[in-house]
């Protein structure tokens, strides 16, 4: 039985790139991500994040921070270099035959101090409608306040969520999910496999943000969006992507090893 709304998939800038080496991505990793949404028939969206291509840019041009002309620059090259990753993402679904369509945020997004305050979704919506796979990424936004700011693909695919109704929504990280301690450090760290929505600010107190130059919050980010659904309840599983096949038995509804946020 078809799924009542799109699934939403976020693909971890941690996952696709290596964060410590600026524009460095992994293309047999992106390519196996590729292979295993291959077989999903349902409607889908796709948002990457900017790893290496984004993060090390902003921060060392202080993007989001006011306005200027070496700003101005790190803009335009912060820009070029998402473009680059969003290609090689859509040139390796395209290779699997999947009807991937690079979808810039920017081109339909506005934003206010870094959160979305407007989107064009008609253009979006028709292309799920007619079977394509948009593929957005975090970007930097037109902002009314920053005149450009930093909008995560964690807070796009809740909104996203919020205004196409999706029927669930997959975080993919370089983790199992949330855990009671950080399992990099403490090999005994205990994996939080459910969260309510009504136990969800507990959450976000206690866990850590990302390792790495990461300008958008990391695991507490992904639950600080989530929260942001409190009132569809829209299903959210936060999963391990690094792990060959996780993605393909979520997909086709099996169990693995993650966190699922519900009602």
């Amino acid at each position: 039985m078809p799924l009542s709304g799109p699934v939403i998939v976020k693909l971890g800038g941690s996952v696709i790139t290596e964060k410590k080496h600026e524009l460095s991505a992994r293309p047999r990793v992106i390519d196996r991500i590729s292979s295993e949404l291959s077989d999903f028939r349902d409607e889908l969206i796709i948002i990457h994040g900017a790893g290496s291509f984004g993060h090390p840019i902003v921060k060392k041009y202080g993007i989001g921070l006011g306005h200027g002309d070496f700003r101005r620059v790190g803009v335009s090259e912060t820009k070029l270099a998402l473009m680059e990753l969003n290609s090689l993402v859509v040139r390796s679904m395209k290779r699997h035959r999947i009807p991937a369509v690079p979808f810039m945020p920017s081109s339909f997004m506005t934003a206010e101090e870094g959160r979305i305050t407007s989107m064009q979704i008609e253009p979006l919506k028709r292309l799920v409608d007619t079977a394509y796979v948009p593929v957005l990424h975090g970007d930097l936004i037109v902002d009314s306040a920053w005149g450009v700011s930093v909008v995560s693909g964690d807070q796009m695919a809740i909104q996203l969520a919020k205004n196409l109704s999706a029927s669930k929504i997959m975080f993919g990280c370089d983790v199992d999910g949330v855990f009671r301690s950080d399992p990099r450090s403490d090999s005994n760290a205990e994996l939080v496999r459910r969260i309510k929505y009504s136990e969800l600010n507990k959450w976000i107190a206690k866990v850590g943000g990302s390792t790495g130059t990461d300008v958008t919050g990391g695991m507490r980010g992904k639950l600080t969006e989530s929260a942001g659904l409190v009132d569809q309840r829209t299903p959210v599983t936060i999963f391990n992507l690094a792990k060959r096949g996780n993605l393909s038995q979520l997909l086709k509804g099996e169990e693995i090893d993650c966190t699922e946020i519900i009602a």
